[in-house]
């Protein structure tokens, strides 16, 4: 709408100002005069309400001195065209006048900006070189004569020389704006054009008023209608809300200003010579006088010029300095970046990121492959560590694990932190295939010796993954074939190094198939439990089952524990298995019905133990199962106790207080120590079947070790299982020794749901008492592949 709104307009407008040529003088033209510019100024004012708040004052004190300009054009046209009067040497009218140009110059000034007083005061002082240039040739022309006229009154005279003076100030103002380049928008152009229009309206009506032109107010008033018109245009154009004048170094234009500057420079001195070539009256007091002014204002524009220039040296050399400064900090920022995008910031040693641009290297020169290979090097159970002890403990591990890798390597290999606790050493300078696997022994031993942190002692291993470079090697490939040998050594028992192998791979896929299935058969039910009973050497009663978990893989058909237990543990699914596993054992336990409470027994993983929500798990499962908490027994192998001594005291003891019984899984196999058994609270000990196998032989050296564990049993009042019984000479010897229950194939293989609720049915006092067997070891693979929970051999 604002578009068309100032087209409009300026049309109109300038078809005003074609009528008021066109009509004679008169009332109809003054009034055509009139009516035009109240219409302006009402343009004017229903714009400014569009404007932005810090626009407003200045178009409104423009809009009330034309306000002041159109009443004074008005009273003058009533005293001489209606009552036909001279208004007088000075009237109210000369006080509306001089009014409406002083609040002219307010309402320019508040519009106008400027970015710096260096660049401001050097445009004012153009701006005053050309007032003074414009003053001596008005005075040459109207004020000499308004000066010397000894027929006007001092008042008179005073108020003649005032308009002009006046005038020249709007010529100050147009300069101004003209000489800091402000016209390049299209409302600071009409703005423009309306100051220069009332400056040569004032000029013209004055000079043809003293010659007694009788077209004086034709001609004027046509410019002054001019004036009002670019005045409304200016103000309904939609470049107005922006500031008039925004003076930069850049709007000082040389071929703009120095011409102007010059021209009014030189006024004086030229009028001066022109009247002494063609003999008219010159004012040589004033004119010199202004002379002397135009001197003045040039030294000190040229004082602020080399102020401004010295200001601005400054302000460049300072910029110099700081972009100097820049530079070099940005230099160093880039040292830095550079050195963290291939640096590890705990340890200081290199990072992945380095070790491919390394083997990229290595492998683009000729032949480079040959004397190329990778050891990656994973802390064994770091996460337990880290999880129980803390980030400062895991972090001040992997600092020395870092120190004990860049020891062994000496300085001839690159040594590089993977991530998490993974390491590499990149050795480029083989020469024989024994070189890397000789690295890797070392590392393995430099790392199992135990470590003093914050008065801690951690002992921990290493797995280690070896792998060379073939012709066809990328560095990708030479990294996952490493780090794939390096899972085969977690897999072969941990502490030790493996080469890669191409059967390795096949077996990561597989293993890769594996846990991708577990959550989805999880979800679809396709793990489910088996029980295997245990029974009493004293009376055989039958006094519970062990949970043992199975997995009918939907493609791969049933899996053995030992392909999918180790997995779960190390992918973190065996919580949330152990977790279903508590609760089916749990129900099913409710549901049996005995004449004596059977107990169930279930596996704990390290993972399990070292959760803190584990006895709120085991809780929750009680309570919704309704068993009895003393019918529990939860069973945990030495070496998942000793992860974290005192977070599993802790956890077992408030198990205990549940009324929940503990027993200390394959006893036997690990730390072996009385002083953990003092520790925790235990409550049974299982003896492992490595040492049941033996017993086979009655002679056998290996009654003794068991006779040792039932003795130390009795002493501690724990109670003690015998797993993996499959003979009856087993069963005899291991009750000649005292040993208090058993469990494994001589009573019965682990059994489905429905099979375990008919044992416990048809289970008598005679089924109890084991007929005798053949001395005979069963096969397990005519039983099929079985085996418990957390253990780390399959069930025989």
């Amino acid at each position: 709408m604002r578009q068309a709104t100032w087209r409009w307009a300026l049309a109109l407008g300038l078809l005003a100002c074609a009528a008021y040529l066109a009509l004679p003088a008169g009332l109809v033209r003054v009034a055509l005069l009139l009516t035009a510019a109240v219409a302006c100024n009402a343009g004017v004012v229903l714009a400014v309400q569009k404007q932005p708040p810090s626009m407003r004052l200045g178009w409104r004190l423009l809009a009330t001195a034309c306000a002041c300009f159109i009443c004074a054009t008005l009273l003058f046209s009533i005293d001489d065209l209606i009552r036909h009067r001279d208004p007088g040497a000075f009237s109210f009218l000369d006080v509306i006048r001089i009014s409406g140009y002083l609040i002219y110059f307010l309402g320019i000034m508040r519009m106008s900006r400027s970015r710096g007083l260096a660049v401001s005061r050097e445009r004012h002082a153009d701006s005053a070189i050309v007032y003074v240039g414009a003053f001596c040739l008005s005075w040459q022309l109207v004020l000499s004569g308004y000066a010397h006229d000894a027929s006007l009154t001092t008042t008179a005279r005073v108020v003649a020389m005032t308009y002009p003076l006046l005038n020249l100030g709007v010529l100050f103002t147009a300069s101004g704006a003209i000489l800091a380049g402000v016209t390049r928008r299209a409302s600071e152009r009409f703005l423009l054009a309306a100051i220069l229009g009332l400056f040569l309206a004032t000029a013209i009506g004055r000079v043809m008023t003293m010659r007694h032109n009788n077209h004086a107010g034709s001609l004027a008033g046509v410019v002054m209608l001019f004036s009002y018109v670019m005045f409304a245009t200016s103000a309904l154009h939609p470049t107005s809300s922006k500031t008039l004048v925004q003076a930069t170094d850049s709007g000082l234009r040389v071929r703009r200003w120095v011409p102007i500057v010059a021209l009014a420079g030189f006024m004086s001195p030229a009028i001066l010579l022109l009247g002494t070539i063609f003999d008219f009256h010159v004012d040589v007091a004033v004119l010199s006088s202004a002379e002397m002014v135009l001197f003045g204002l040039v030294v000190l524009r040229v004082c602020w010029l080399f102020i401004r220039i010295r200001s601005q040296n400054r302000l460049l050399r300072s910029h110099t300095d700081s972009l100097q400064e820049a530079l070099a900090t940005q230099q160093a920022l880039e040292t830095d970046l550079r050195y963290l995008a291939f640096h590890d910031s705990l340890t200081g040693l290199s990072n992945r990121a380095f070790l491919k641009q390394q083997v990229e290297t290595a492998l683009a020169a000729p032949d480079g492959y040959e004397s190329l290979a990778l050891c990656i090097c994973d802390l064994d159970q770091f996460k337990g560590v880290n999880d129980s002890l803390g980030h400062q403990i895991g972090d001040a591990f992997l600092v020395v694990a870092s120190r004990r890798l860049t020891e062994v390597t000496g300085g001839a290999h690159t040594v590089v932190r993977l991530g998490g606790d993974e390491f590499a050493v990149l050795l480029n300078d083989v020469t024989q295939t024994s070189a890397a696997t000789e690295l890797a022994a070392r590392i393995v031993d430099a790392l199992r010796e135990p470590a003093t942190i914050d008065g801690r002692e951690i002992a921990l291993s290493v797995s280690v993954g070896v792998a060379y470079a073939r012709p066809d090697t990328t560095s990708e490939l030479l990294i996952s074939e490493a780090d794939t040998a390096m899972y085969e050594a977690k897999s072969a028992g941990k502490d030790r190094w493996a080469v890669f192998e191409t059967s390795m791979r096949l077996r990561l896929v597989d293993e890769l198939n594996v846990t991708n299935s577990f959550q989805s058969s999880l979800d679809g039910g396709h793990f489910f439990l088996q029980y295997e009973p245990q029974v009493s050497l004293t009376d055989g009663r039958l006094e519970g089952f062990e949970a043992l978990v199975r997995w009918d893989h939907p493609t791969l058909g049933l899996l053995p524990p030992l392909r999918f237990i180790p997995l779960a543990e190390q992918t973190g699914f065996i919580r949330p298995l152990g977790a279903w596993i508590l609760q089916q054992a749990c129900a099913e336990a409710a549901n049996w019905e005995s004449e004596t409470e059977l107990t169930i027994s279930v596996n704990l993983s390290g993972r399990q133990l070292q959760d803190p929500e584990l006895v709120a798990h085991v809780g929750s499962a009680l309570a919704e199962s309704g068993l009895s908490s003393d019918r529990l027994v939860l069973e945990i192998t030495e070496s998942v106790l000793m992860l974290n001594p005192k977070q599993a005291a802790q956890t077992l003891v408030e198990l205990k207080q549940m009324g929940i019984r503990i027993a200390i899984d394959d006893f036997g196999t690990g730390y072996s120590s009385l002083s953990y058994l003092q520790l925790f609270p235990v409550d049974i000990l299982k003896i492992d079947k490595s040492f049941i196998d033996p017993l086979e032989d009655p002679e056998s050296e290996g009654r003794a070790f068991v006779q040792t564990i039932v003795r130390l049993a009795h002493d501690l009042n724990l109670s003690t299982i015998a797993e993996g019984v499959e003979v009856l000479s087993q069963r005899e010897t291991l009750s000649r020794l005292e040993c208090q229950s058993i469990q494994g194939y001589l009573l019965s293989r682990p059994m489905s749901r429905e099979a375990t609720r008919e044992f416990i049915t048809t289970s008598a006092a005679e089924r109890a008492k084991v007929t005798a067997i053949p001395a005979r070891r069963i096969d397990p693979k005519r039983l099929g592949p079985i085996g418990r929970t957390g253990s780390t051999v399959l069930d025989q």
